[in-house]
């Protein structure tokens, strides 16, 4: 159950059903032409790589240069896997199968949710509901005073690798058995059925980002595929060199900026094609975030690197070892470090006393069993 399979559209290049070859050639032409507009930017905070900032012409500022103050918490005593910010609540989830929930001013751990048999590999929160998955069951949960599990959702054979949650409450979840599959969930989190299966991928999916009725996924053979969510069809196709992991992923403005192993593909979403590639990391990288015009890209090299988009460079780099997830708060200057050494690690920029203030230790209640 849960929707049927997709047949793909033909890559970028062949032409779609229904549509001549001159108007197809038309669109692909009106694409090209609006891509070059919106690369050069009007507020200059990303420019095209053939139009790139010289060293003398950018100044740095915030991510780039700013002093940081950064302490460290026990989060996850196997490793943190994902964070995700909403408000004053830090969710976190790790290899140790719990889902924690974090007060981010007071510093406590509000709640510790049980009843996933796999690590937790991604997080996601809209409209009261928070969306969990690890094994092939995404678990959904009420984020009121309770955070009771209120539903499962069942349609996956593999590990659940990524999702994405919408406030119309439409999920996407992609997984290591090839597919995304489409969901709606009821109001109160019940359990619900797929609606729909977007299969193509010839390997595992490893990383997701949408917007609006566009989805892009990742896989682990190196393919970069676009999907209409409304027609269930792939409207683009990318390969990275050498089918290098696509381990994550974001898709800003027009552009999706992919970890390929080592290296940062930037991606134009209108054409598929690569127009410029950020080397400069000596490990895979594990997660990237985006505050135009700053990209900022985590490592197992024990580096998390900042780069800009006006001038397509490497601006900085700080050191934090095994870094595994990245979450950015831009409006509280706040950088959150997941680590493989089960550590959560803080980021302000500038000194604030009473933002770093120490993190209580997870405490055993409330805790909810619920397997």
């Amino acid at each position: 159950g849960g929707g049927r399979k997709v047949v793909p559209e033909p890559p970028i290049g062949g032409v779609p059903m229904g549509l001549s070859s001159n108007q197809h050639a038309l669109n692909v032409a009106k694409a090209n032409v609006v891509v070059q507009v919106k690369l050069r930017g009007t507020d200059e905070t990303m420019r095209s790589p053939m139009d790139r900032m010289s060293m003398e012409e950018e100044q740095l500022d915030s991510w780039a240069v700013e002093s940081f103050a950064y302490q460290s918490y026990d989060g996850h005593p196997d490793g943190v896997t994902c964070i995700h910010v909403a408000h004053d609540t830090l969710i976190s989830g790790g290899r140790d199968r719990l889902v924690r929930v974090w007060h981010l001013k007071e510093r406590k751990c509000r709640a510790q949710l049980e009843g996933h048999t796999s690590n937790i590999r991604c997080l996601d929160l809209a409209r009261g509901l928070l969306v969990s998955g690890g094994e092939a069951t995404v678990r959904i949960w009420d984020v009121g005073s309770t955070w009771r599990q209120s539903g499962t959702l069942v349609g996956h054979n593999h590990f659940v690798s990524a999702l994405s949650l919408d406030e119309d409450l439409r999920l996407v979840t992609a997984s290591w058995d090839r597919t995304l599959r489409v969901w709606h969930l009821p109001d109160d989190g019940s359990s619900a059925q797929s609606i729909a299966t977007l299969g193509g991928h010839t390997s595992s999916i490893l990383s997701l980002d949408r917007a609006a009725d566009r989805a892009v996924s990742g896989s682990l053979s190196g393919e970069v595929y676009m999907w209409n969510l409304l027609t269930e069809q792939l409207t683009m196709r990318a390969h990275t060199a050498e089918g290098m992991a696509v381990n994550a992923l974001v898709w800003e403005r027009n552009v999706l900026f992919c970890a390929a192993d080592m290296d940062v593909l930037i991606i134009d979403t209108g054409t598929g094609r690569k127009i410029e590639t950020l080397k400069g990391h000596t490990d895979v990288i594990t997660s990237i975030v985006v505050s135009m015009p700053w990209v900022l890209t985590g490592s197992r090299d024990a580096s998390i690197k900042v780069w800009s988009t006006r001038s397509w460079r490497c601006v900085r780099t700080m050191s934090a070892p095994g870094v595994r997830c990245l979450n950015l708060i831009s409006a509280e200057r706040l950088l959150l470090v997941g680590l493989d050494s089960g550590e959560i690690q803080w980021w302000k920029q500038g000194r604030d006393s009473e933002l770093l203030a120490p993190l209580a230790a997870p405490s055993p209640k409330p805790r909810m069993n619920l397997a």
